[in-house]
């Protein structure tokens, strides 16, 4: 199932939430049509919390079925609330919007060549991923570049078709590349999904729709 949403106006719903097999998590203040979509489309618990303080809890972290990655600036007692879903939490210091710098299925992680190689291990060996670290179109960003679940995955068109069948490759399973809401090129922004389904931004075309319906095998 894939569906189009909003949080309160703002079409780039992978800022605001993260998603794995079985938990999504959302901002405190998520409204209750919102949290009834989600549950319907993903198939998951919603649960509401925060980091830092702040509502955009996509944009800060990055998890799988296993764990998570949160930065240092999370404050102790949300990371003791995410730790009672998730068994491992794995704790950067370096850097803030680990969302853009990570993307996670349960058997894959894709981290930017910023993250050092010491948290790579510790990303490999807590959460039980096999780890690329890549850049992506040239970027350091490579988790805002690409929306990766167990099933298939979406990446920017502005990677070259040589580095998406290298990333295909790599990855073991196939993709697709588009942009969302309506010709943005950050496609975690705008896409939250899993193997069950995904929640796209209100503005993305029927064409955008399809080709993400198609990377991520939703039909």
């Amino acid at each position: 199932m894939i569906i189009q949403a909003e949080y309160y106006g703002n079409p780039f719903l992978g800022l605001f939430m993260t998603t794995n097999e079985e938990i999504t998590f959302v901002p405190k203040n998520t409204p209750e049509d919102l949290v009834h979509k989600i549950e319907e489309c993903l198939e998951t618990e919603v649960v509401p919390i925060s980091v830092y303080n702040s509502s955009l809890i996509g944009l800060f972290m990055s998890m799988n079925s296993k764990g998570a990655v949160l930065p240092e600036i999370a404050y102790s007692d949300e990371v003791k609330e995410i730790n009672e879903y998730l068994n491992e939490i794995i704790i950067v210091e370096d850097f803030t919007a680990i969302g853009n710098l990570i993307a996670l299925n349960d058997e894959v992680a894709l981290v930017s060549p910023v993250i050092s190689k010491e948290k790579v291990k510790e990303i490999e060996s807590a959460l039980k991923v096999r780890v690329i670290q890549t850049k992506i179109a040239n970027m350091d960003v490579t988790g805002s570049l690409v929306a990766l679940t167990n099933k298939g995955f979406v990446l920017t068109p502005l990677a070259k078709e040589e580095e998406f069948r290298s990333l295909e490759d790599a990855i073991g399973i196939e993709g697709v590349q588009t942009t969302v809401n309506y010709g943005n090129p950050m496609v975690k922004s705008g896409v939250v999904a899993n193997s069950n389904g995904a929640i796209v931004g209100s503005l993305t075309t029927p064409y955008e729709l399809g080709r993400i319906d198609e990377g991520l095998f939703l039909r």
